[in-house]
């Protein structure tokens, strides 16, 4: 016996629809050259793929046409496209289309290393595009020997390694790695001493593994929330 919908999730499958019937118009206009057309189009994009700060019906049609917007030659559209799809990457685990929508996010890494090999000279992009890349620790090693680290700086850098880097605290001497991603990963430069006398007093906390690593996951996300606020400032504020 079929089942009746409510009216409720009619109206919501339908809103959901045309949202979705939407999404290659708009994203043809994100790729336009004028700058004031891609400004106009772009918070409208977000509100259908990110409703009120939540994936929605219309996320999972969106996320290959915004992959797709990462090949254009506007680095201005490569910026948008990249910090939607880092947004759109990290959703609530518990949201039941999150596992999906990371996974078509993902299959973006390729193009998203071509992207940022070629707006080296873009800062907005090159910043949008590390924000992206760093959610995908599996792909670390693929990552990391792609970029160039000299052209992205290496504060910007040290943040997309470090959000890359799975760390181990069920080994001995990998407690050192907490606490070490303000201002930059990059700004720490201790001694041998300084690092063993660090693990000491680290150790004489007792914490446990499972406590470093709620501690570590903690801290990669700031770093992300950096990246992301350092990419989202450089595209409101208009830099190349």
């Amino acid at each position: 016996m079929a089942t009746e919908m409510n009216p409720g999730t009619q109206s919501s499958l339908a809103h959901a629809q045309d949202s979705a019937a939407q999404l290659p118009e708009l994203i043809q206009e994100l790729c336009a050259a004028e700058p004031e057309r891609t400004a106009r189009v772009y918070p409208r994009l977000v509100e259908l793929a990110w409703a009120d700060g939540r994936l929605s019906g219309a996320t999972l049609p969106v996320v290959p046409l915004l992959v797709g917007a990462l090949e254009s030659a506007q680095p201005l559209t490569v910026a948008r496209a990249a910090l939607l799809l880092g947004v759109l990457a990290e959703a609530p685990a518990e949201h039941p289309l999150a596992r999906e929508v990371r996974e078509a996010v993902r299959r973006g890494v390729p193009l998203a290393l071509a992207a940022a090999r070629r707006n080296m000279s873009s800062r907005r992009a090159r910043l949008a595009l590390l924000f992206l890349l760093a959610h995908f620790p599996e792909d670390r090693e693929r990552v990391l020997g792609e970029l160039e680290p000299g052209g992205f700086g290496p504060d910007d850098f040290s943040r997309l390694e470090r959000c890359l880097h799975t760390a181990d605290f069920s080994a001995p001497g990998r407690v050192e790695l907490i606490g070490r991603g303000w201002p930059s990963p990059a700004f720490w430069r201790v001694t041998e001493e300084e690092a063993a006398a660090d693990q000491q007093w680290r150790r004489g906390l007792g914490l446990s593994a499972e406590q470093l690593e709620v501690y570590w996951k903690e801290e990669t996300t700031a770093v992300l929330a950096l990246l992301g606020a350092q990419a989202e400032h450089a595209i409101e504020e208009g830099q190349e």
